[in-house]
């Protein structure tokens, strides 16, 4: 009996010694963007109406990848629309001579993993343009929803932003404690601002809006920051 029990024992220890396999899961490549460029004014789509082109987004095949999702980010307003597929190519119809960004995740159908790819701006081609607005400004610090330390009461903030005309830019910033700020400083030639007033333990909001030397402009999404 003893010996019985032993042996029981054994095969319980024997068993819970067992571990289940995982599956090996491989992460698919990040996809390599090729068309349209980044910063490029497209001029490639077809044109489908006055304000409309039909453009074609094309990526390399990323490898261990077994479908793809296109996120084309509409850069005046940040919104954003999402289309799945199987291929590297995607056409979509977009406005013209307006500001988007895009990006390709790769997805694998085996695993809950991906990869994102960059991420590149460009401009639709507008009947007759010659000159398009700066893209909208991206908050360099502090980045969107940061917590900071302000020294001695001050802190700087910075941001930056492209042209597809090459032209010299200048900034209004919008600084303030609601979602709605002032403006706190006009006509601003460098992408930064340094002594800024701050508050302890204050959250604060802010915007820029960029201009070029023909009158076009771009206003960047709100940002916010709060102070230690």
């Amino acid at each position: 009996m003893k010996n019985r029990y032993i042996f029981i024992v054994l095969l319980f220890c024997l068993g819970c010694g067992k571990k289940t396999e995982e599956p090996n899961v491989i992460q698919p490549a990040q996809a390599k963007l090729i068309s349209p460029l980044q910063n490029e004014i497209c001029t490639s789509g077809t044109v489908t109406s006055a304000t409309t082109s039909k453009i074609k987004f094309l990526w390399e095949a990323a490898s261990n990848a077994d479908g793809y999702t296109v996120n084309i980010t509409y850069l005046q307003d940040g919104s954003s629309v999402i289309y799945s597929t199987a291929q590297t190519s995607l056409e979509v119809v977009l406005q013209r001579a307006k500001p988007y960004m895009w990006s390709v995740k790769s997805l694998s159908g085996n695993a809950n993993t991906f990869s994102v790819s960059d991420s590149w701006k460009f401009y639709v081609a507008g009947e007759g343009a010659t000159s398009y607005a700066p893209y909208p400004a991206e908050a360099s610090y502090p980045k969107d929803g940061d917590l900071i330390t302000a020294l001695g009461g001050k802190t700087s903030i910075s941001w930056q932003t492209t042209d597809v005309d090459s032209d010299m830019l200048t900034y209004s910033i919008y600084l303030g404690e609601t979602s709605s700020p002032a403006l706190y400083k006009a006509d601003i030639k460098q992408n930064y601002l340094n002594d800024i007033l701050v508050t302890s333990k204050k959250t604060y909001f802010w915007k820029v809006v960029t201009a070029d030397k023909d009158g076009n402009k771009s206003e960047s999404t709100l940002f916010q920051f709060k102070v230690n």
